[in-house]
């Protein structure tokens, strides 16, 4: 997994390549060290996430409650057919809002 991440008040974006899975957990840590002063909203890019399982789930939620915790919401963009699909088998589309084009 690789994530980039984008400030441009007072959104922060990060984009993420690769799986969303126990190895990724990295992912929160790097996320929670960046500059949260001026942070109204936290998006995900996940249009080059290939895999999640249920740690990769375990993740988003823990971003959620991380920009929740700062005051900010949070989204994902992107998500993949996939994705979409186990989000609402798990009813988590109902908790993680997802931001279609």
């Amino acid at each position: 997994m690789r994530v980039r991440i984008e400030w441009a008040p007072p959104t922060m974006r990060a984009y993420v390549d690769g799986e969303l899975d126990i190895s990724s957990t990295i992912l929160v840590r790097y996320i929670a060290e960046a500059r949260w002063d001026e942070v109204e909203e936290l998006r995900l890019d996940l249009a080059e996430v290939e895999f999640v399982d249920s740690q990769g789930l375990t993740i988003l939620l823990n971003l959620r409650d991380l920009a929740a915790g700062h005051g900010a919401t949070f989204a994902l963009e992107h998500p993949r057919p996939a994705l979409r699909h186990l989000l609402a088998v798990t009813g988590l589309n109902t908790v993680l809002l997802s931001l279609e084009e």
